[in-house]
């Protein structure tokens, strides 16, 4: 388990069992990484950067374009995931680090709103876009019935 806290010389994570220090970066609770991609302000307060932290280490930062933002961005393994105004249109962005370089992977116009929300399952990895609504405290996200899990049916 770690903890992570901020010193004079930025964002430094501990390992509470050993004592041991490494890098730390992100934005936000939950979203700090300490082995992986993380997403964070950009110098000086101004847009975003991707940085990846191996072995204890930050890499060097790489900006991250995002013309008209729309929240904030999430890193979801090695992808970096936005949202963008783009005219009337939302579009849902997805990047992935190739050999140092955020590289397009996908591009989805939609009525996407609210805060990006990602999960991890057995490998896999999904991103929402979603805001409370009044009157909507127990809503529960929809998928198509081809999409829909069955929990009587054995996993594959």
């Amino acid at each position: 388990m770690y903890a992570a806290g901020l010193t004079d010389k930025g964002l430094v994570a501990y390992d509470l069992k050993t004592g041991h220090k490494s890098d730390v970066r992100g934005s936000g609770a939950l979203r700090l990484v300490r082995d992986g991609l993380a997403v964070e302000r950009g110098e000086k307060d101004e847009g975003f950067q991707a940085v990846l932290l191996s072995g204890g280490k930050a890499g060097k930062p790489i900006k991250l374009p995002i013309a008209m933002p729309v929240g904030d961005p999430l890193a979801v393994g090695n992808q970096v995931v936005f949202l963008q105004q783009a005219g009337d249109k939302v579009e849902l962005v997805a990047k992935s680090l190739v050999a140092g370089r955020l590289k397009d992977v996908a591009m989805e116009v939609g009525g996407f709103s609210g805060t990006l929300h990602g999960c991890r399952r057995d490998g896999n990895s999904a991103v929402a876009a979603f805001a409370p609504r009044a009157g909507q405290h127990n809503a529960c996200a929809t998928a198509p019935s081809s999409m829909r899990v069955d929990k009587n049916r054995p996993s594959s």
